[in-house]
């Protein structure tokens, strides 16, 4: 269990290096970087990443160190995709594995096709249409994007809007994962041997089936998790919401080459701890894991 733990760090170290110098060269492409110009790139790439290892990314055009920058927004993003993937989680466990329980019925053809229309729609979409209904019916009660020196009540209301929306987008995935991995699990041998013996089915379910969902669904929350990272730079920018988003898209339209770096860098490397995490939990939730070497 501890190789395999160790491989999946060295190969995640790998591919965060390997995407370190991908976001290096593809930002080199953006006009206006008037620093290091006469550096070889090659040399230019690896000081930048002596720097990045001891969390220095660089300095703005204004002169203002990129660090700051995530420092400053990087907590709102992050507290913004925690509780929509904290909330979408647990509606989506919530759903799917009510969904996965019952008969074929209309019910849960429906529960299927709902999920599936709303995962493909895009969050600008769904952060438009919240916007419209919202700004026209309830804006003296909820401001559509957060405002400075407002009360903690008002910034807590100004935070629904862009978290309804990664919400709204993040939950049909998350019960389509959650049902199929516990049908899946339902129908295993494990699941048959039980019932052979006489198990009731909620035993079956808590004791037998559920545990061999938490690999899918550690991935599903992985996955999630990414998708909600490339929408939240949409979602911040449609509502104005202070995070890493809206910092990204000013950083682009002024080409402010090392705070896009750094942004992208630090987005990369959440994806890449979290998918980590994701594998480290399906190794200690699967016995025949745990055993290999």
């Amino acid at each position: 269990m501890k190789i395999q733990i160790l491989r999946r760090v060295g190969i995640s170290l790998l591919v965060a290096i390997a995407l370190s110098a991908v976001v290096f060269a593809a930002v080199r492409l953006l006009p206006g970087d008037p620093a290091s110009v006469s550096q070889p790139p090659v040399q230019h790439y690896f000081e930048w990443l002596a720097g990045v290892i001891f969390a220095d990314f660089g300095a703005s055009h204004t002169g203002r160190p990129a660090s700051e920058v995530l420092a400053a927004t990087i907590p709102y993003s992050l507290a913004l995709l925690a509780a929509a993937v904290i909330i979408a989680t647990t509606l989506g466990l919530w759903i799917g594995k009510a969904s996965a329980r019952r008969q074929v019925t209309r019910a849960k053809h429906r529960t299927g096709w709902i999920s599936l229309i709303l995962t493909a729609v895009p969050e600008f979409i769904v952060g438009i249409v919240l916007l419209g209904i919202f700004a026209a019916l309830v804006v003296p009660f909820l401001p559509a994007g957060p405002a400075l020196e407002t009360p903690w009540w008002e910034t807590l209301l100004q935070w629904m809007l862009p978290l309804l929306t990664l919400v709204l987008v993040a939950t049909p995935y998350m019960v389509r994962v959650t049902r199929s991995a516990l049908v899946a699990a339902l129908d295993s041998d494990a699941a048959e041997m039980a019932r052979l013996r006489g198990v009731p089915e909620n035993v079956v379910v808590s004791s037998h089936a559920t545990p061999l969902t938490i690999g899918p669904i550690a991935r599903g929350v992985a996955m999630q998790l990414t998708w909600l990272i490339s929408g939240v730079v949409v979602v911040e920018y449609l509502f104005q919401y202070p995070g890493v988003g809206q910092a990204l898209v000013n950083a682009v339209s002024t080409r402010d080459v090392q705070v896009v770096q750094a942004i992208v860098l630090v987005l990369i490397l959440v994806c890449i701890i979290v998918h980590l995490l994701a594998q480290v939990v399906e190794i200690l939730a699967n016995p025949r894991l745990r055993s290999t070497t």
